[in-house]
């Protein structure tokens, strides 16, 4: 069920951004097309802007596709760089901060991992990640789902971004003295290449936030761990005495019966 959660962004926030994209690229291609009664070539105009329309709708589908023939290996790389995961133990030791969690707890409990290779280090975070959803911690869960949306939303701008730009360059093989295409298009590619940007940034910033949000929620895990062992041994001992208290009840009884 939570793994369903953490992907259901595909049929709800990136099919949103997909149609935007849509309706911003028709609204774009209607903005240019000629639709007065003087056009001699109304009836003509309209078909090459259907004809259009559907080709931009066939765009729209097509990164779908293109999503998933992308590596996450590939997007990590495009995104981000690296995962900040590569480094987070380091970083800890080194006190580079500020972070979400109490640096003092969380030196002492990776100490060992701060000289780790990055893969390693990886490694070493996704165990703590894979605990975390096995606990369902709904921070957790819904840090990986965000984090995956943005991440995704930042491959679909730059696929559709390509995917446009090679509309427009295959049109301008066709049709080199017509650069009414380029004018067409000049918006959908404006906008793509702000969102491809703006989508970066707060990809970065959401997988950095979900990174520190696993080491966080396993410090308080760990935390817990000494109180929930004390209330045990607690009530271990409050058992005992009353057994304790009910034998020697009995011995006294019997004392005073005899």
């Amino acid at each position: 069920m939570k793994d369903h959660y953490v992907k259901d962004y595909k049929e709800k926030e990136l099919r949103q951004f997909i149609l935007a994209y849509l309706l911003i690229t028709v609204a774009a291609i209607a903005l240019h097309t000629d639709f007065s009664a003087d056009n001699a070539d109304l009836l003509d105009t309209l078909l090459k802007m259907a004809a259009m329309d559907i080709w931009v709708s066939g765009l729209s589908v097509l990164v779908v596709i293109l999503n998933e023939i992308w590596s996450d290996a590939m997007k990590t790389k495009i995104v981000y760089g690296s995962m900040p995961s590569d480094t987070i133990f380091s970083e800890i030791a080194a006190g580079k901060g500020p972070f979400c969690f109490d640096l003092d707890a969380a030196r002492a409990k990776y100490k060992d991992l701060s000289t780790l290779q990055p893969d390693k280090q990886s490694a070493e975070w996704y165990k703590l990640l894979h605990a975390g959803r096995e606990a369902e911690c709904g921070n957790v869960i819904e840090g990986q789902r965000m984090q995956l949306m943005t991440r995704d939303i930042c491959m679909s701008a730059l696929s559709l971004l390509i995917l446009t730009l090679l509309t427009v360059g295959i049109f301008a093989v066709l049709k080199p003295d017509d650069l009414e295409y380029l004018w067409l298009f000049a918006v959908p590619i404006l906008y793509l290449g702000v969102m491809f940007f703006v989508t970066k940034a707060a990809a970065k910033n959401r997988a950095r936030r979900f990174v520190e949000l696993v080491i966080k929620e396993d410090l308080i895990k760990t935390q817990k761990k000494p109180i929930q062992i004390k209330v045990k041994q607690q009530r271990k001992i409050r058992r005992k005495c009353k057994e304790e208290v009910k034998w020697l009840n009995v011995f006294v009884l019997s004392v005073k019966q005899n």
